[in-house]
């Protein structure tokens, strides 16, 4: 339930995008796309998801660049506290596993 979401940022953002209390998240770090937004995995994702229609999605940004990028974009966002290192140093698998972490 959103209601039960313990950090009041994410909250607000999930308030505002959820349908039926459900949306579409990537868990990103600058690896994915570039500080302007304009080129990337994440980028890609975030076209093909518009193109489909999809309006209840967000990105959860692990770092101040993803989140730039997220703001030039106006894409709806979180970013997340840092989680040891894991910003810039972790390989996609390793971007990919925090996700579990995060959504608990």
């Amino acid at each position: 339930s959103l209601l039960t979401v313990g950090n009041s940022e994410l909250r607000r953002v999930l308030g505002d995008i959820a349908i039926d209390g459900e949306v579409l998240a990537a868990v990103s770090n600058k690896a994915l796309i570039t500080k302007d937004g304009a080129y990337g995995m994440l980028k890609t994702w975030i076209d093909s998801v518009r193109k489909a229609g999809v309006t209840n999605f967000m990105v959860i940004c692990l770092d101040d660049e993803v989140m730039g990028a997220m703001q030039r974009l106006k894409v709806p966002y979180w970013r997340t506290d840092p989680i040891k290192g894991a910003d810039r140093q972790a390989s996609n698998h390793g971007i990919s596993a925090l996700k579990f972490q995060l959504v608990k």
